[in-house]
């Protein structure tokens, strides 16, 4: 299978004092205690996701299972209540997972 980075867009936020993050394209979130917790939750979450799928499925985008629309209009930050609310809670992020390699980075 040719060696293809799939762009992944994270959005990682703070609410009930603890770090949560959710992927907008997979719907994986995960929850910690510290932000660097979070980051290793969301590798190893990804991670074994995509396991489940075989090459041309990821290839074809099987793997797309979008966030609920509130995340997603707060990643884009189309509205100015959400650009406020990101502005104050929120961090988004891009990660890019290797299909070839099974490896998961954050830009």
């Amino acid at each position: 299978m040719e060696n293809k980075e799939i762009i992944l867009r994270m959005l990682a936020f703070v609410g009930h004092n603890r770090f949560n993050m959710i992927c907008l394209e997979t719907d994986i979130a995960v929850v910690a205690d510290s932000f660097e917790e979070l980051k290793s939750k969301m590798v190893d979450a990804t991670i074994s996701y995509f396991k489940t799928f075989t090459d041309e499925e990821i290839l074809a985008g099987k793997y797309i299972r979008k966030a609920p629309l509130k995340y997603r209009l707060l990643y884009k930050g189309r509205s100015i209540s959400a650009k406020l609310e990101a502005i104050k809670n929120y961090n988004s992020e891009k990660a890019y997972y290797d299909n070839n390699s099974e490896h998961l980075r954050f830009a």
